[in-house]
C-alpha cells in the first residue's frame, strides 16, 4: 500500500480572511510552509515502512544440502545467496541447511550415517523442495531420493560432473552445471600476458580437480605452440607442488582450479592452501572460483557460489510458486561465470583495468566512502538541499518582516544612516551643542564611545586646540549657527583625545535642516591628517638636507682643489729644500694642517652622502673609527663612548660612505635616547650564521662567517609596541621638526644592500642594542702607499692632465715631471679632447678631473674613448656627482684618485696605470 493510501486525510476549515497584511498572517504562512517542508523531508529521508500482509499461508520448507562444510567460502556464498533470494518472496520460507563435510571427511560410513540421520530427521517433516550444492550432495540425493525424499523436487547447482548432471531423473531433478571455462581462462592469460609460453594447471583428485584437468587437456589443440604442464594432486604432495611452483620462470601462467587433497591424503581448506600457492609462485596465478579471490590469486573468468546459489533459488521459487515443474526445466549447462579480479594483484603485475574484458568486476579496491554509502550520501545531499530551500524561504520571509518593522522607524534612522555613510569621523549635535550621534571613526579619534558621550556638550568630548599657540579653538557649533552655512576649522588644528593622544585634523561643520529649512542640529565631519602633515614636513626636511648636501659637496670640491695646490706645492718645496734644511719643519706643519683639513672635508662628504660610492673590500674597524671621530665632537659630553672591537677578520665588501653614515645614524639616535648622559658601547665580533638561521631570517642572507656590530646605549628604551615599526620610512616618535623618520630606514636599506641583516632589542628604562651582521670578505682592503714613487726610479711616458684648476694642474705637472714623465696640460674637457685628438698617439695616460666647465669629466672620457677605445684614463676629483663615477668604473678607467692627494699617491696610481 502506498504512503498516501495509508494516511487518513485531515479535515481543514478555512480560516476567516483578514483585512490587510498583518504580522500574524505572515507568521501563520511561515509556520504552514515550515510544516509542509518538514513533512516532505521526513517522507523522503525517513519513509514509513509498508504494512506487512497477514500470513495466511503456511511457510515453505526448503532443505539446502551442501556437499562441503560451513566456513568454506564457496559453500557460505551459496547459502547466503539462497537465503537472500528467498527473503524477497511474500510467503515465508523456512530454511533447513545441512552440511555433508565431504572435503574434510570422505567415507562410506559417513554417507551411511547421513542417510540414517536424514531418515530420522525428515521422516515427519518432508521438505517442499531440495537445493543441493556441488557433486557429492547431488549424488547422495540421487541415490536416496526415493526412500528419503519421495516426489520432492530437487534443484542442484555447483556440479562439475556434466554427465552426472545430465543423467538425473528428469521428473524430479533439474538445475545448473558449474562450468569452469578453462579454455576462456587460458585465452585471458595469453591476452593479459602476451609473453606467455607455458600454461601450468594445478588440480587435485576431487571431482572439481579431475573435471578441470580434463577440460584443459581438451583445450590444448586450440593453443598450438603453447606448452601445458599439469601439477596433479594425485601424483604430488603439497610440498612438491610448492617447490615446482617456485621454479617457474617468466613466460608461465598458473591456473589453479582445485587443490584440496594431495597424494598423501592431506586435506586443505582454500583459505589455507591458496595463499601458499600464490606466495610460492613468482608468476600470476589465475582463479576459476570467486571463493579464492582475495587469497593472492589474480582472478579470471570465475564461477561464483553467489551466482550458482541465486540461480538455483530462483529455479526453486518457480517450482514452489507453481509456475513450472522440474520436468519442464532443462538442466542448464551454459556458463554463468563472470570475469572477476583482485585489484591488489592487478597492481602487483602492472595490469591496467582498461585491458580487462568488458563488464569485469574488480574486488578489493581501496575503500571509497562514496561507493560504500552512495545511497546515504545522496539522501544527505537531498536533505541538505531541501533544508537549504527551507532556510532561504525563511530568510526571505524574515527579510520581509524586518523591512516591515523598519518602515515604522525609518524617519528616526535617516540621520543615523547619513552619519554611518560617511567614511570620515562624524559627530552630530542638537542646536544647544549636545551630542546626538557619533560614528565609529569619531569614537576612535575622540576616545569616547557614543553611549557614554551621548547628551554631553560638544566641547567636553571634542577638544580642539591651535597647534602653535595651544589655545582652545572656538566652539564650531556657535560658528555654524551664527553663519547658518558650512564652516571650516582654522588651519593648524589639533584634536586631543580622551587618552591624551593628539591628532592633526581638518574638519568642517554644517547645519542639519528640516524640509522646511529649520536648523535642528549640527553635523561635524573631520578626518585625521596627521600622517599627511608629517609626510609634508618630512619631505620639506629631506629637501633641506638635500640642499645642504649639495652645498657641502660643492664647498668640499672647491676646498679640495685648494688643498691639492697647497699639499702639492708643499711637497715639491720639501723635495727642493732637502731633508736637512731648517725650513723642513715648517713644510711638515703645512702638510699636517692640510691633511687635517682634507680629512674634515672628507667627513663632510660622508655626512652629506655626496662622497664617491665605491663597493670594495673595506675594514669595518676603520669605518667605525671615522664615524666616532666625527661623533666625539657632536654627541653630548655626558655620554661615554666605549669601543670593544674584537672581530678578526673585520673586512667586508661595501661602501665606506654608506657604512659610516649608518653607524652615525644609529649612534646619533642612541645619543638622543640618553638626554641625561650615559654609556654608548660599540662592539664587533665574528659570528657564524647557520643555514637554519638564514632560512628563517627575513633578510636575503647566506650562511657563513659574519661580522656583528653591536651599538648599545643605556637610554630610555623603545616601547615594545613600536619596535615592529621603527624601520618604516617616515615613522618617528620625535616631535615635529625634530626628525624625519628616514635615518633607520636608510640604515635598514644599507644593510640589505650589503647582504646583511639587522635586529634590535630594547627594554624600557634599560636601553637599546642594534646588532648589524655583515658577511666577511676574504680579500684584504687595499693599503694606501705611504711613500715612494712606485719603484723609486724615474718613469717614462707622456701624460695629459685635464683640470680646470690651474694650481692643481700646475703642481700635478711639476710632480709628474720630477718623476720623469712628459706632461701636456688642458684647462677643461673640450681642450683635453682636442689635444688628445691631435696627439693621441704620443699620450700614454690621461689624468682627468671630474668637475670642469664647458665639458665635464664624464663627457670628456666618452669623447676620448670614442677616439681611442683603449685609451688609459685615471680619474681624480674632490666630489663626483650622482652615478658618474660608477659609470666610469664600469667603462674601464685605470683608477680613481681622491683630491687632495699626496705626491706618493699620485706617483703610485700613475705607475700602476702605466703598467696595465
Amino acid at each position: 500500500m502506498s504512503l498516501a493510501a495509508r494516511m487518513q486525510p485531515s479535515q481543514y476549515r478555512p480560516a476567516p480572511s483578514l483585512r490587510g497584511r498583518t504580522l500574524g498572517e505572515s507568521r501563520s504562512r511561515v509556520f504552514t510552509a515550515f510544516t509542509l517542508i518538514l513533512l516532505l523531508i521526513t517522507s523522503v529521508v525517513f519513509p514509513l515502512p509498508l504494512p506487512v500482509a497477514a500470513e495466511e499461508q503456511p511457510p515453505y520448507h526448503l532443505l539446502l544440502l551442501n556437499s562441503y562444510h560451513q566456513g568454506f567460502r564457496w559453500t557460505d556464498d551459496v547459502t547466503a545467496a539462497v537465503i537472500s533470494t528467498m527473503a524477497r518472496v511474500p510467503r515465508k520460507v523456512e530454511l533447513h541447511v545441512e552440511y555433508m563435510d565431504e572435503k574434510r571427511f570422505h567415507s562410506d560410513q559417513l554417507l551411511a550415517a547421513l542417510e540414517r540421520l536424514f531418515s530420522l530427521k525428515y521422516r515427519e517433516m518432508r521438505p517442499d523442495i531440495i537445493i543441493t550444492s556441488d557433486d557429492d550432495a547431488l549424488n547422495f540425493v540421487k541415490r536416496h531420493h526415493a526412500e528419503l525424499f519421495p516426489s520432492v523436487p530437487v534443484v542442484f547447482c555447483g556440479v562439475n560432473d556434466v554427465q552426472s548432471a545430465l543423467t538425473v531423473p528428469k521428473r524430479f531433478f533439474t538445475g545448473l552445471v558449474e562450468t569452469l571455462d578453462i579454455r576462456d581462462n587460458i585465452s585471458l592469460a595469453i591476452r593479459l600476458f602476451p609473453q606467455t609460453r607455458q600454461i601450468v594447471i594445478v588440480s587435485d583428485g576431487t571431482p572439481t580437480g579431475v573435471g578441470t584437468r580434463q577440460m584443459a587437456r581438451e583445450s590444448e589443440a586450440d593453443f598450438p605452440g603453447m606448452e601445458f604442464v599439469y601439477l596433479d594432486g594425485e601424483q604430488l604432495s603439497t610440498r612438491e607442488l610448492l617447490e615446482r611452483l617456485k621454479g617457474l620462470r617468466q613466460g608461465s601462467v598458473v591456473i589453479a582450479p582445485a587443490w584440496y587433497r594431495d597424494r598423501d591424503g592431506r586435506v586443505f581448506d582454500n583459505t589455507a592452501i591458496y595463499p601458499m600457492i600464490a606466495e610460492a609462485s613468482p608468476v600470476p596465478v589465475m582463479a576459476t572460483s570467486s571463493a579464492n579471490l582475495g587469497l593472492g590469486l589474480l582472478g579470471g573468468k570465475v564461477n561464483s557460489g553467489a551466482i550458482q546459489g541465486q540461480h538455483a533459488a530462483e529455479l526453486a521459487l518457480r517450482i514452489l510458486s507453481g509456475q513450472a515443474v522440474a520436468a519442464d526445466i532443462p538442466v542448464e549447462t551454459a556458463s554463468h561465470n563472470r570475469y572477476m579480479f583482485d585489484s591488489r594483484q592487478l597492481t602487483r603485475f602492472g595490469i591496467d583495468e582498461q585491458r580487462l574484458p568488458a563488464g569485469s568486476i574488480v574486488l578489493h579496491r581501496p575503500f571509497s566512502f562514496y561507493q560504500a554509502y552512495r545511497q546515504l550520501v545522496w539522501s544527505v545531499i537531498a536533505a541538505f538541499c531541501l533544508f537549504t530551500v527551507m532556510i532561504i524561504a525563511l530568510l526571505v520571509t524574515n527579510r520581509r518582516l524586518r523591512d516591515a518593522r523598519g518602515s515604522l522607524a525609518r524617519s528616526e534612522e535617516n540621520l543615523r544612516i547619513t552619519i554611518r555613510s560617511i567614511g570620515d569621523a562624524v559627530i552630530t549635535t542638537d542646536t544647544s551643542g549636545r551630542i546626538t550621534g557619533m560614528n565609529p571613526v569619531a569614537e576612535k579619534l575622540t576616545g569616547w564611545m557614543f553611549p557614554e558621550a551621548g547628551g554631553r556638550s560638544l566641547g567636553e568630548v571634542l577638544r580642539l586646540v591651535n597647534a602653535v599657540s595651544r589655545e582652545t579653538c572656538p566652539d564650531p557649533v556657535s560658528s555654524v549657527l551664527a553663519s547658518g552655512d558650512t564652516t571650516a576649522l582654522e588651519t593648524d588644528t589639533i584634536l586631543i583625545s580622551r587618552s591624551g593622544a593628539e591628532y592633526r585634523v581638518a574638519d568642517s561643520g554644517a547645519p542639519i535642516r528640516t524640509n522646511e529649512g529649520e536648523i535642528i542640529g549640527i553635523v561635524l565631519v573631520f578626518r585625521d591628517i596627521t600622517d599627511e602633515y608629517l609626510r609634508e614636513e618630512q619631505q620639506a626636511q629631506s629637501r633641506k638636507l638635500e640642499a645642504i648636501g649639495q652645498l657641502a659637496g660643492g664647498v668640499a670640491h672647491d676646498f679640495n682643489n685648494m688643498l691639492g695646490g697647497i699639499i702639492g706645492n708643499a711637497e715639491m718645496l720639501a723635495l727642493k729644500l732637502g731633508s736637512g734644511h731648517p725650513l723642513q719643519k715648517h713644510v711638515s706643519t703645512i702638510l699636517t694642517a692640510s691633511e687635517n683639513a682634507a680629512g674634515l672635508t672628507q667627513r663632510l662628504l660622508i655626512f652629506s652622502r655626496k662622497g664617491n660610492v665605491v663597493i670594495a673590500p673595506m675594514d669595518l674597524h676603520h669605518a667605525i673609527g671615522n664615524a666616532l671621530t666625527l661623533l666625539e665632537h657632536s654627541l653630548d659630553k655626558g655620554i661615554t663612548i666605549r669601543r670593544e672591537l674584537n672581530a678578526a677578520p673585520s673586512t667586508i665588501k661595501g661602501d665606506p660612505v654608506q657604512m659610516v653614515n649608518s653607524i652615525i645614524n644609529l649612534c646619533v639616535n642612541a645619543g638622543h635616547a640618553m638626554p641625561e648622559g650615559g654609556v654608548l658601547t660599540i662592539s664587533t665580533e665574528n659570528v657564524e650564521l647557520s643555514e637554519a638561521y638564514c632560512r628563517d631570517s627575513s633578510f636575503p642572507i647566506e650562511p657563513g662567517c659574519f661580522v656583528r656590530i653591536g651599538i648599545r646605549d643605556t637610554g630610555e628604551g623603545i616601547p615594545q609596541d613600536l619596535l615592529p615599526r621603527i624601520f618604516e620610512p617616515f615613522f618617528t616618535t620625535k616631535g615635529v621638526g625634530k626628525g624625519t623618520g628616514l635615518g633607520l630606514a636608510a640604515v635598514y636599506g644599507t644593510i640589505r644592500e650589503h647582504h646583511g641583516c639587522i635586529c634590535v632589542q630594547s627594554e624600557k628604562g634599560v636601553g637599546t642594542v642594534f646588532n648589524l651582521c655583515l658577511p666577511v670578505n676574504d680579500v684584504s682592503p687595499a693599503c694606501s702607499a705611504e711613500e715612494g714613487e712606485a719603484s723609486g726610479t724615474a718613469q717614462h711616458g707622456c701624460i695629459l692632465i685635464v683640470d680646470d684648476e690651474e694650481q692643481v694642474r700646475t703642481v700635478a705637472a711639476d710632480i709628474l715631471e720630477s718623476l720623469g714623465y712628459r706632461v701636456l696640460q688642458a684647462t677643461d674637457g673640450r681642450e683635453g679632447v682636442e689635444i688628445f685628438a691631435a696627439r693621441g698617439g704620443d699620450i700614454d695616460l690621461v689624468l682627468l678631473d671630474m668637475v670642469m666647465p664647458r665639458m665635464g669629466g664624464l663627457a670628456c672620457f666618452r669623447e676620448i674613448r670614442a677616439i681611442d677605445p683603449h685609451a688609459r684614463v685615471l680619474v681624480t676629483s674632490g666630489f663626483a656627482r650622482e652615478n658618474s663615477l660608477e659609470e666610469l668604473q664600469a667603462a674601464g678607467i685605470m683608477g680613481f684618485l681622491q683630491k687632495p692627494y699626496r705626491r706618493a699617491d699620485l706617483a703610485r696610481m700613475v705607475a700602476q696605470a702605466m703598467c696595465r
